[in-house]
C-alpha cells in the first residue's frame, strides 16, 4: 500500500510542477514579451523573453516533430517506470517524476505553440536562456545520477 501512496504523491508532484511551469511561461509571455528584459539581480540574473524551436542550447532547431517524437518516447518510458512499479525507492521515484514534469511541460509548449518559451537568463556569464521545465529536468537528473552513484548500494532503483 505504501508504494501506491508514493506513486500518487509522484503523480501530484508531476502535476504541480507542470502547473508551475505553464503559469511561469504564461507570465513570461505576458510580462516580458512587450519589454524584452527585466533585471532581477542586476546583471547577474534577468528575465528575458525568448522562444526556442529547438532543444537544449537550441539543438535541433526547427525540428518540431522530431523533438515531439523523441520526447514522447522518453516520457512514456519514464511514466512506465514510475507507474508500472519498476522504481521501488523514493529518491529515484521523485527524481524521475521531476524530470518527467519538466519534459511534459516543454512538450506541451512544443505541441500547442510549436516552440518552448524560455525566460531565465544568467546574463553575467551569458548562459543559455532557459525555463522552469528545464530546471526540473536538470535538477531531477542530477539528483538521480548522484543518488545512483553515491547512495544506491543495491544498483536497483
Amino acid at each position: 500500500m505504501r508504494k501506491f501512496k508514493d506513486r500518487i504523491v509522484a503523480f501530484l508532484v508531476i502535476l504541480s510542477l507542470i502547473g508551475i511551469d505553464q503559469i511561469t511561461k504564461i507570465l513570461a509571455t505576458d510580462l516580458l514579451k512587450p519589454v524584452e528584459e527585466i533585471p532581477i539581480i542586476g546583471e547577474l540574473l534577468v528575465f528575458r523573453y525568448c522562444v526556442n524551436t529547438g532543444a537544449a542550447f537550441s539543438m535541433f532547431q526547427n525540428n518540431k516533430f522530431l523533438l515531439i517524437g523523441l520526447t514522447s518516447i522518453l516520457l512514456i518510458g519514464g511514466l512506465v517506470l514510475i507507474f508500472g512499479g519498476f522504481i521501488k525507492k523514493k529518491v529515484p521515484l521523485y527524481a524521475v517524476s521531476v524530470v518527467l514534469a519538466g519534459g511534459i511541460g516543454n512538450l506541451i509548449d512544443r505541441i500547442l505553440l510549436g516552440y518552448v518559451t524560455d525566460f531565465i537568463y544568467i546574463k553575467v556569464i551569458d548562459f543559455a536562456i532557459f525555463n522552469f521545465a528545464d530546471m526540473c529536468v536538470t535538477i531531477g537528473g542530477v539528483f538521480l545520477v548522484v543518488y545512483l552513484i553515491f547512495f544506491d548500494k543495491e544498483s536497483k532503483a
